[in-house]
């Protein structure tokens, strides 16, 4: 099975809120997330999906890799 790597930023407020977008053409709602780009770093295309979706900017710095994780893209 051919897989592609997704990268996703988790933005929680101060009242523990988490950012979620809605999935266009589904049902349910989702962090931003993307795949990446030949030549990305998982962080910039962190950063760049953020800013696709929601027009939000952070510096890079601002973001701190929790991991990665499989998950099923189809669901």
């Amino acid at each position: 099975m051919k897989t592609a790597i997704s990268c996703g930023t988790l933005i929680i407020n101060a009242r523990d809120e988490i950012l979620l977008c809605h999935v266009t053409g589904k049902n349910h709602w989702d962090i931003p997330k993307g795949l990446l780009d030949a030549g990305e770093s998982t962080l910039v295309a962190a950063q760049r999906e953020l800013f696709e979706e929601t027009g939000l900017t952070f510096d890079i710095n601002a973001f701190e890799e929790f991991g990665r994780f499989a998950y099923r893209p189809n669901y």
